[in-house]
């Protein structure tokens, strides 16, 4: 099995029950859920976290997938109660943030995200099959029905990052790849 198949069964597999179901999902329902489970396999140093107990979750992306990412607000990843922000791109509003998507239609946005993580712990995921060659540490693309994963693992580790060996082996092209 190819690891995009292997990626897109793990996805399925390992997402709360609920979340998708196969054949009917839409892609925005998709990358929702798939945001929700990349961040199971990030580990944010404990000091850098925010102490009321949630991971903050932000969002530079247009309109269609606000609601499916406004469903995810309340779970739990690493035990933190996941909330959502949405932000335009500064690096004053990233500030609050232990992770943002970007959305394919926003990623001139990533090289000033880039630098706040070269700063301090943020996870910067990304859409489109340049996301991570544009500043992702995390990129996800999907194409006619195909997901295909990025990593770019030492940028990471520079923002004092972990990823999960699960999800380096499942990543297709990533950078570093290395534990």
């Amino acid at each position: 099995m190819n690891r995009l198949r292997r990626l897109c069964l793990y996805l399925l597999l390992a997402a709360p029950a609920g979340t998708l179901a196969a054949d009917v999902v839409g892609e925005a329902e998709f990358k929702a859920a798939a945001i929700y489970n990349l961040l199971q396999f990030v580990q944010w140093p404990e000091q850098a976290l925010a102490q009321d107990g949630t991971l903050r979750l932000c969002q530079i992306s247009a309109a269609p997938l606000a609601p499916e990412l406004a469903r995810l607000a309340g779970r739990q990843v690493h035990k933190r109660s996941l909330t959502l922000r949405r932000i335009d791109g500064t690096a004053e509003e990233a500030a609050p943030c232990d992770a943002i998507w970007v959305e394919i239609d926003r990623l001139n946005s990533l090289g000033r995200m880039a630098t706040v993580a070269r700063q301090r712990p943020l996870l910067l995921l990304g859409e489109g099959p340049d996301a991570v060659d544009r500043g992702a540490m995390i990129g996800l693309a999907i194409d006619k029905g195909h997901a295909r994963l990025r990593v770019d693992n030492a940028a990471a580790k520079e923002s004092g990052l972990t990823i999960g060996a699960r999800l380096l082996r499942l990543a297709a092209g990533s950078k570093d790849n290395r534990d």
